[in-house]
């Protein structure tokens, strides 16, 4: 149980470097609602906030979105204990709105809320390793479904092939 969230704790965000604590809540909010959409057992944040000086120990920048308080690296864990493709959940981020999503090998992701936030770029999509970028995660595939929805009761009335009506019954 967290401190902020559900399932997110300050803690979990501190600079290993400085103790500084300097994550967005909103940010963090946007990670709960990563947490529900992916129906997760458990998200393991391995690095949020960073002081400069320990990003750049890391190899990031002194100005990147861990120094801003709206980035965080992690590993989502399905409800049988095992991780989540990091391909989903990166499928997952996008369809939530998150502005910058990185794959950094088969589990382990970088998200961040770039989008919300004044940053250089509004969105960034790519892979940490190749330096590869990405118009969407959507059309790429993993080695495993995308993870259940919530699901409503919804009704679609097509004529001559068009949508005439879409919504809630």
């Amino acid at each position: 149980m967290g401190d902020i969230t559900a399932h997110f704790s300050a803690k979990e965000f501190i600079c290993p470097h400085c103790g500084k604590q300097g994550t967005q809540k909103a940010f963090i909010e946007r990670l709960e609602k990563l947490f529900e959409a992916l129906n997760a057992s458990k998200i393991i944040i391995s690095s949020g906030y960073r002081c400069p000086e320990h990003s750049v120990a890391v190899g990031g920048y002194r100005n990147d979105a861990h120094v801003m308080g709206f980035a965080a690296d992690l590993i989502a864990y399905k409800k049988d204990g095992t991780p989540y493709n990091s391909i989903t959940v990166a499928k997952v981020a996008e369809r939530l709105g998150f502005g910058g999503i990185g794959l950094i090998d088969k589990n382990y992701i970088h998200v961040d809320s770039r989008d919300i936030n004044n940053y250089a770029n509004h969105k960034w999509f790519g892979n940490e390793s190749t330096g590869q970028t990405y118009n969407t995660f959507q059309d790429m595939t993993s080695d495993e479904p995308d993870p259940p929805t919530k699901t409503s009761n919804t009704l679609e009335v097509l004529y001559n092939g068009k949508c005439i009506f879409k919504g809630g019954i």
